[in-house]
């Protein structure tokens, strides 16, 4: 019985050593390996619905999708299309929430497809569209994604977002065309809130349109920023406006090009054209068109 006692106490000393120390028990990984609702636990590798800290894969050579409707749903780092020749979808409507701990991977070298609906939210740390040479991510808001650090859309394969007129999206940093190889599209047509600044075309390829009364806001904007980033920007239509709090740096080391029309707007303290400065200075080109009234 002594022995007993001293080995139970043993054990919970390493645990509280364990715990102070700042150590955790690695949780279960859950799986979705069949379609339908994500609340039922039938549908979850162990039987049970994600928690918080449990890291998700929704994906399949056949594909995998997960509706979030019932009820709202949390996870660990998750990622939809985890494998190059899989794919995974998520569907959030009916007015509920994704907390994700962690980071969410749409497209990490495999095929990914993200729906956030009118009323619906998710909010992540981090948020990637397409990742890994063969990553392919796309998403389409009409609700909200909030991301309370960096969101990349085309990270090192190919990204795709549209922002519907009633979506918002939310980032610390954004970059669109991150790494060399790297592809990624933006429509905003909603609301795209960067609390400091998107790179379009930071090493790779980056398009940014602004369309039918969209808007972006930043602290800084950067098109064609890497010596290898090629950026695009469109700002088209009445009421549509990228709104920054400083300047735009066009074609700092890279190739940029913004265009604005019909109603467009852009606002910043200065437009800089290339930086003379580095040794690879870029190629800048800013198209006005229409009188000025119509801009």
């Amino acid at each position: 019985m002594r022995r007993q006692d001293s080995a139970l106490a043993l054990l919970r000393s390493i645990l509280l050593l364990a715990i102070l120390a700042g150590g955790s028990v690695a949780q279960a990984q859950k799986i979705l390996e069949s379609s339908g609702s994500w609340h039922n636990g039938s549908n979850w590798s162990g039987g049970s619905v994600p928690t918080a800290s449990n890291p998700v894969i929704i994906s399949a050579l056949s594909g995998r999708n997960a509706d979030i409707y019932q009820g709202n749903a949390a996870s660990g780092n998750t990622f939809v299309g985890n494998q190059a020749g899989r794919s995974g979808s998520v569907y959030l409507y009916n007015s509920r929430d994704w907390t994700v701990s962690g980071s969410l991977n749409i497209g990490y070298l495999g095929t990914g497809f993200l729906s956030i609906s009118n009323g619906s939210a998710v909010y992540s740390s981090l948020g990637t569209l397409g990742d890994g040479s063969t990553g392919d991510g796309t998403a389409v808001v009409s609700g909200q994604w909030i991301n309370s650090g960096n969101f990349y859309v085309g990270r090192q394969g190919t990204g795709d977002i549209t922002i519907q007129s009633t979506g918002i999206v939310q980032s610390s940093d954004g970059f669109v065309g991150a790494s060399s190889d790297a592809i990624g599209t933006v429509d905003v047509r909603g609301l795209w809130s960067n609390n400091d600044e998107p790179r379009i075309g930071d090493n790779g390829q980056g398009t940014l349109e602004i369309r039918s009364g969209g808007k972006v806001t930043s602290a800084v904007g950067r098109v064609g920023f890497s010596s290898g980033g090629v950026g695009t920007v469109l700002v088209t239509g009445a009421n549509s406006w990228w709104q920054n709090n400083a300047t735009i740096a066009l074609g700092t080391s890279g190739s940029g090009t913004i265009t604005i029309e019909a109603g467009g707007r852009i606002s910043a303290t200065q437009v800089n054209f290339t930086n003379t400065s580095v040794s690879t200075a870029g190629q800048a080109t800013l198209y006005l068109k229409g009188t000025s009234s119509s801009r």
